[in-house]
C-alpha cells in the first residue's frame, strides 16, 4: 500500500472515540515548527518508560525530517481523535539494511488517559509496520509494556544491546545488562 493511500484509509469514524486521523510526517512533508514541539512534549509527558531529555526525543525527529546532514530520514507518524493528539510513533531509518534493521522504532507512545491504551499502541504499531518498507527493530527497557505487544507481532530478541557512554565514561556490564534485559 503506498504512503497516501494509508493516510486516506485512516481518515475513519469509530463511533463513541470519534474522528480517528492518522498523518505521516517525512523530511519532503514536514510538520510545522509548533507541531513538531507539540510532539516533543507528548512523547516526553506520555512515555511510560523513563523520561527522556526532550533534547533527545527532538534529535529523533530532525533524523526523521534530516535536519541533521547525515540523516537518513523516515517517518513520523500521529494519530489524534477529534483532533486531539493521542499517539505518535518515530520510525528512523537505519541505513544499515542487511547489518541490522532498516528502520528503528525510537518511540512509539500513546496518551496515558487513554484506558484501552493497549489497542491503541497495538494500531500504531500496525500502520508503523505497513508504513516501512524493511526490517523493523525497537528499542525497549527490560520492563517495558510494549514487549509484549512487539512479540505478538513477530517480534524477536535477537540482540543484547550494551552502551557505553562516553559523557560520564559509566560502563554498563554484560553481567549487568543481561540481567536488566530478561
Amino acid at each position: 500500500m503506498n504512503k497516501e493511500a494509508l493516510i486516506l484509509s485512516c481518515f475513519l469514524y469509530l463511533g463513541e472515540m470519534g474522528n480517528l486521523e492518522l498523518k505521516l510526517f517525512t523530511a519532503f512533508d514536514n510538520p510545522t515548527y509548533n507541531f513538531s514541539e507539540k510532539i516533543v512534549s507528548f512523547i516526553h509527558e506520555h512515555s511510560t518508560e523513563p523520561k527522556e531529555d526532550k533534547s533527545k526525543i527532538r534529535t529523533s525527529l530532525d533524523y526523521v525530517l534530516k535536519n541533521i546532514p547525515s540523516a537518513l530520514g523516515g517517518y513520523i507518524i500521529t494519530l489524534t481523535i477529534d483532533n486531539e493528539l493521542v499517539g505518535v510513533s518515530i520510525l528512523n531509518k537505519t541505513g544499515m539494511g542487511g547489518i541490522i534493521s532498516d528502520y528503528i522504532i525510537s518511540h512509539i507512545v500513546i496518551d496515558k488517559k487513554y484506558s484501552n491504551t493497549e489497542e491503541y499502541k497495538q494500531y500504531m504499531l500496525n500502520k508503523t509496520l505497513e508504513i516501512s518498507n524493511g526490517n523493523v527493530s525497537i528499542l525497549v527497557r527490560k520492563n517495558s509494556p510494549m514487549i509484549d505487544t512487539c512479540v505478538d507481532n513477530g517480534f524477536e530478541f535477537q540482540r543484547l544491546e550494551m552502551v557505553h557512554l562516553k559523557s560520564t565514561g559509566e560502563n554498563i556490564t554484560g553481567k549487568d545488562m543481561a540481567q536488566q534485559a530478561v
